[in-house]
């Protein structure tokens, strides 16, 4: 693959040197917009172009979006007979921008009065380039997502798992796969986990999933619109020893709704390549509590256990674009001994991290991860390992949740029951709780332990995170589930949701 890679590379550079070439850019701003309308709404949004070194006629035009089974988009240009919410948008087709002048371009939204749910229009901006004499000419265009959600009394986003399964992928290694739909006329995000555990009820790996859009844009969650059905995908990394392994998959959708399935495979002898680790490491979780002004000072061990030299480069992550408890905005960072070295076969080094804490810092905590890339000598990928990285500032001494749904999932004659939970505080948590289930007279039939999952270290400020419980031998009916989540022997939250247990 490097090879091809490299071979693809310097051809591309041939013809390049070899012939004059022309690239016309353009930037626009926004490229995303989202609008909450009434029906029968008008409103107005405005796009920013800024030309490149020279004028340019810039081309608008409307696509349809298509949702791939990759999570990504396709565009599609059509009418307002093909696709009804292009004909809500007025805009001009063709917008001169003079060299070195930013334009505004006003465009006009009109909600029908039968409109409803989430509506997405790709505006195309690409400037409008003339034919080249000689030479390759580049052109740059963008696709603006205009988002228009129009609420309608009884709309509710839904998700349906069409398939879940468990595969080699193209080296014969392990994957999750889970196909799932979005049937409801509502887009929304999504996050997604796969526990797997041996016979023995073990715990052998949480395995995080994705759309292969959003592995490859390094997102958290996935989108999935209205209408489009998505393969969420879960690399694992733990060997699978021949046995029967129950695989319970935790989808987390619109801003707190679940959906949960479970499911039982045998893994025959041979049946999947045996993971490789090339790197050793610790500490496997970087944290501590600062107070304002003072530094952190922290050895990271790697060590080399494969016979062959590698690469390794340590990369900060955010926890996600915006994340206002983001680490790295807030405090500095540096490493001494480096943070892109080789590593001789069998031996080990160390780097230093050192982290400052501004004087004027807000009391809480601060978040982000620190990616360890495992290369070969050809610079192929060979692994990447993810370190949570967390800084507690001053002492944070009131908790805040909120309960957003209870599900549960009956397999192998037990039901699970799962609470979404959000993290409204300014620092993270590790909560418990208790679910009472309460029947139509009033009385309490059943009451259970809520924990996190295994293998989770919290939930971190401004997200969420699934808590469950278990019982057996419940009678089918309507009930109440009261909920009550606690926190360094503080009340957190609680809540009551009706819940209805089927056959």
């Amino acid at each position: 693959m490097a090879k091809r890679f490299l071979l693809y590379s310097l051809l591309l550079l041939a013809i390049l040197l070899t012939y004059p070439q022309e690239c016309y850019a353009l930037g626009v701003r926004p490229l995303v917009i989202d609008l909450d309308l009434e029906p029968g709404d008008r409103a107005t949004f405005e796009l920013e172009l800024t030309p490149g070194e020279q004028g340019r006629t810039v081309k608008l035009g409307l696509f349809e979006p298509r949702q791939l089974l990759t999570g990504g988009l396709e565009y599609r240009q059509a009418t307002p007979q093909e696709y009804y919410p292009i004909g809500w948008l007025d805009l001009p087709e063709e917008v001169t921008v003079p060299p070195g002048e930013n334009v505004t371009v006003e465009c006009q939204v009109r909600v029908p009065y039968d409109a409803f749910g989430s509506n997405t229009v790709i505006i195309m901006v690409e400037p409008g380039v003339e034919d080249a004499e000689t030479g390759i000419v580049f052109r740059v265009r963008y696709a603006v997502r205009v988002n228009i959600n129009v609420p309608r009394p009884g709309l509710r986003a839904q998700i349906d798992i069409e398939d879940f399964f468990l595969e080699s992928d193209e080296e014969g290694r392990p994957q999750v796969v889970a196909h799932v739909k979005n049937p409801s006329p509502l887009h929304y995000n999504t996050t997604a986990e796969v526990t797997i555990r041996d016979e023995n009820r073990r715990l052998v790996e949480r395995v995080a999933m994705n759309s292969q859009a959003g592995w490859q844009a390094g997102r958290g969650t996935s989108r999935i619109y209205a209408g489009a059905e998505v393969v969420l995908l879960g690399e694992v990394t733990e060997y699978l020893a021949p046995g029967e392994y129950d695989l319970r998959l935790f989808i987390n959708f619109a801003d707190g709704r679940q959906s949960i399935s479970s499911s039982r495979v045998s893994v025959e002898e041979g049946q999947f390549v045996q993971p490789r680790e090339y790197l050793r490491f610790s500490p496997q979780v970087v944290e501590d509590s600062l107070r304002p002004g003072a530094s952190l000072t922290q050895a990271l061990q790697l060590e080399n256990r494969s016979g062959d030299p590698v690469f390794v480069e340590i990369r900060t992550q955010k926890i996600e674009q915006e994340y206002p408890h983001c680490v790295f905005d807030s405090f500095g960072i540096e490493f001494r001994g480096g943070r892109d070295f080789e590593l001789a076969p069998n031996r080990s080094t160390r780097t230093v991290l050192i982290s400052r804490s501004p004087r004027n810092i807000e009391v809480g905590g601060y978040y982000g991860y620190l990616n360890i890339d495992v290369f070969s000598k050809e610079r192929e990928l060979l692994e990447t390992h993810q370190i949570p990285f967390s800084i507690t500032v001053g002492e944070v001494e009131e908790y805040e949740g909120a309960i957003r749904s209870v599900e549960y999932d009956y397999f192998t004659e037990e039901y699970l029951f799962s609470v979404y939970l959000l993290n409204k505080s300014k620092v993270h948590m590790v909560p418990t709780g208790v679910l009472y289930l309460i029947d139509e007279d009033g009385d309490v039939v059943r009451s259970m332990r809520l924990d996190m999952q295994e293998g989770q270290l919290n939930i971190l400020p401004q997200k969420g995170a699934i808590l469950t419980g278990t019982a057996r031998d419940l009678e089918p009916g309507d009930y109440t589930a009261r909920i009550v989540i606690n926190y360094e022997n503080q009340e957190v939250t609680s809540a009551e949701i009706p819940l209805n247990i089927k056959p």
